[in-house]
């Protein structure tokens, strides 16, 4: 969450709903890939919630504020 572009991390309720997502679907999420789905190398939790997070990253590009596009206080 320290990563995150200012103006979206000033903004609570994605911050809150991200942590909520991560926090509630991590554990479940690698449980899920365990048991159900098989891997050609084998990794660790740790290297999966970090592609995770990397993969989250791509999606987060750099936001430039202009006229049109504002980011509401809210």
């Amino acid at each position: 969450m320290n990563t995150l572009p200012p103006k979206v991390g000033a903004n609570k309720f994605i911050t809150n709903t991200l942590t909520t997502l991560w926090t509630d679907m991590l554990e479940d999420g690698c449980y899920l890939l365990r048991k159900y789905l098989p891997e050609i190398v084998i990794t660790v939790d740790n290297n999966v919630a970090q592609s995770c997070m990397r993969l989250l990253d791509c999606y987060l590009a750099k936001y430039y504020e202009s006229e049109i596009k504002k980011v509401p206080n809210e």
